[in-house]
């Protein structure tokens, strides 16, 4: 497949058929075991003068020949590179088979997860052997002219929850806002909640009723002090007060990345981008499901050209922070009334049938 490098386009087709190549899936797996008895025996990765000693290490297959040369060629050349977005994965992945293990409630996956999407490598090394100690794992990957154009972009992420707090981990992880006239844009109108500690990663007991934009720039600039951010606590809307204008819109950004939990913000801010040819990726969970679109001006549809199911409820940060519809207020006071007069009360019944239960046991164990 032609090199994603060649042509000047970051985005290419996976073949998804090379899944089941034997030869390449032998091959890789061969790699990886080769990588972790090189590493133990000197005590570092393989670079490209290293290819025999590294080849050595390799089990002999019957499978030998110049496509599993070519494979270990690869993996030899990349086998430095960080791509933080997959680390995460694969480190989510591993966190919940130990999960499994350590609890007994379920059974770990017995089997072997191999992810290849080597369609993003050059077919020559990205990374010259003489200055291997000094780049990122990022160059191996993208190369050093593409990762230098990454650090100088302006990034507007659009929330600072969930899905917010993992892209600003990654945007920083990579270097992005690092660069000459680079930064990241946050804006995020709600307030941190112990509620929110359990999957809001950036996010400590000491933060809670901060607003989430200004704690995750502390811990961001703690995480990487390089990264340049600008915060705000505004709303994204059609509003006459807002920071985000029409100069903000065409020239103060590059990209916008979307971590919102509704379906108007997500409109507002898609008319913006196409109407200013602003690359747009949007990103939404719902339960244990997840979903992102990748819009690029000109190439792909819009969010909006899709229709997204009515939302079943409203979300608890507009309820509690910025309700400006009728339908908020009624929520809100039915949140509430159901909390004094439902909520505590069955709570309240339930615990006391719990101490009725506990106090008759005793009774019946001092007469026995």
């Amino acid at each position: 497949m032609e090199s994603a490098h060649s042509n000047g386009e970051i985005f290419t087709p996976c073949d998804l058929d090379k899944s089941f190549d034997e030869v390449r899936r032998s091959s890789i797996l061969s790699c990886f075991q080769a990588l972790s008895t090189f590493v133990g025996n000197h005590e570092g990765l393989p670079a490209q003068a290293d290819k025999e000693a590294f080849q050595k290490c390799i089990e002999t297959s019957s499978t030998d020949g110049s496509d599993r040369d070519n494979h270990i060629q690869n993996f030899l050349n990349s086998c430095a590179a960080k791509l933080t977005p997959l680390q995460a994965m694969f480190a989510a992945v591993g966190a919940q088979e130990a999960l499994k293990a350590a609890t007994g409630l379920y059974n770990p996956v017995k089997q072997i997860l191999l992810y290849d999407c080597d369609e993003l490598l050059p077919k020559t090394p990205a990374c010259p052997a003489d200055t291997r100690q000094t780049t990122t794992g990022l160059v191996y990957i993208l190369g050093q002219e593409l990762e230098e154009q990454l650090k100088t972009k302006r990034l507007f992420v659009v929330g600072a929850g969930a899905i917010g707090c993992e892209i600003l981990k990654n945007l920083a992880a990579m270097g992005f806002g690092t660069g000459k006239n680079g930064c990241i844009v946050v804006t995020d109108m709600d307030t941190i909640e112990r509620s929110n500690l359990s999957r809001q990663l950036l996010f400590r007991d000491t933060d809670i009723g901060k607003f989430k934009s200004m704690a995750a720039q502390v811990a961001i600039q703690r995480f990487n002090p390089e990264v340049k951010m600008k915060v705000h606590t505004s709303k994204v809307g059609d509003t006459g007060h807002s920071p985000f204008d029409n100069e903000f819109w065409s020239s103060d950004i590059d990209t916008v990345l979307n971590a919102l939990d509704n379906v108007e913000a997500r409109l507002f801010i898609d008319q913006q981008c196409v109407a200013n040819g602003k690359a747009l990726v949007d990103a939404g969970t719902l339960g244990s499901k997840g979903n992102v679109q990748v819009v690029v001006p000109h190439q792909s549809e819009s969010y909006g050209s899709s229709v997204d199911p009515p939302e079943p409820s409203i979300p608890v940060c507009t309820l509690k922070n910025f309700p400006y519809a009728i339908s908020h207020t009624i929520q809100w006071g039915r949140d509430l009334f159901d909390g004094l007069y439902q909520r505590r009360p069955r709570q309240a019944n339930d615990i006391a049938a719990s101490l009725s239960s506990i106090e008759t046991q005793e009774l019946a164990r001092s007469l026995i």
